[in-house]
C-alpha cells in the first residue's frame, strides 16, 4: 500500500478551470487578444504546484495528518498480516495430520480470512485516496485564487501546472472556442475515410465479379 508524497494524486477536476472543456455548442467566434511582450504583457505563468504545496505551511500540515492516518493504517493492517501468516503456518504444519474433510474446511476458512483481508486493504486504500482529495482540494482552490490574482496584476492570460495536467488559469477575453469547428473538421474527416472506404470496397467488388465472369 503506497501514497505519494504529501498526498499529491490530485484529480484533474480539481485544476481545470470552470468552463474550459469539451462541449458540443457552438464555438465562441471571438477573436484573439493575447497579450505580447512589447505589450508589456507576460504571455503565460509556470506554476510547480507540488513545490508549492511542499513549501506552504497549510500544505505541509495536511501531508502530516494524511502521513499519521497512513501510519495508523500500515500498523492495523500488518498485525493482521501477521496473524494471517501464523494461521497459515499452523495449518501447513498441522494439515498432513488431518482426514480429507477436515483438511478442506480448514483451507477453505484461511482462504476467506485472506479474500476478507485483501478487501479490507482495497477499502483502506479508497478511503486514504477519499482523504487526500477531501484535504488537498480545498488547498489547490486556494491555489488557484492565488495564481487568478498574480496573472492578472502581471498581464498574464493563462497560467499552466508544470508538474500535473491541468489549467490554473486563463483570460476568458483571451481565447476563442473552436469547439464548433473541431467538431465540423473531425465529421469531414470521418465522411471522407468512409466515402474511401466505400469506393475500396466497390472497387474489390467489381474485381470479384469480373473474375467470376471470366470462369
Amino acid at each position: 500500500m503506497r501514497i505519494k508524497n504529501l498526498g499529491l494524486v490530485v484529480l484533474l477536476g480539481c485544476l481545470c478551470v470552470p468552463g474550459v472543456g469539451l462541449s458540443a455548442a457552438k464555438g465562441n467566434k471571438k477573436s484573439s487578444s493575447t497579450p505580447s511582450n512589447d505589450e508589456g504583457g507576460t504571455p503565460f505563468l509556470i506554476v510547480q504546484v507540488q513545490e508549492v504545496l511542499k513549501g506552504s505551511v497549510e500544505g505541509q500540515r495536511k501531508a502530516k495528518r494524511l502521513q499519521d492516518q497512513v501510519g495508523v493504517r500500515k500498523k492495523i493492517l500488518q498485525a493482521k498480516r501477521d496473524d494471517l501468516e501464523v494461521l497459515k503456518k499452523e495449518y501447513d504444519k498441522s494439515s498432513p495430520l488431518m482426514n480429507a474433510k477436515t483438511r478442506a474446511k480448514k483451507q477453505q476458512e484461511l482462504q476467506d480470512k485472506y479474500l476478507k483481508f485483501r478487501e479490507e486493504a482495497q477499502k483502506n486504500d479508497q478511503e486514504l485516496k477519499k482523504l487526500q482529495g477531501d484535504l488537498m482540494a480545498p488547498l489547490l482552490q486556494k491555489i488557484r485564487d492565488e495564481v487568478t490574482k498574480l496573472a492578472n496584476r502581471e498581464g498574464a492570460y493563462m497560467a499552466l501546472a508544470k508538474d500535473m495536467p491541468g489549467l490554473l488559469y486563463i483570460d476568458p477575453d483571451s481565447s476563442r472556442d473552436i469547439t464548433y469547428e473541431v467538431t465540423l473538421a473531425l465529421n469531414k474527416t470521418y465522411r471522407k475515410s468512409q466515402k474511401r472506404k466505400k469506393g475500396l470496397r466497390k472497387k474489390g467488388k467489381k474485381k470479384r465479379n469480373k473474375k467470376r465472369s471470366r470462369k
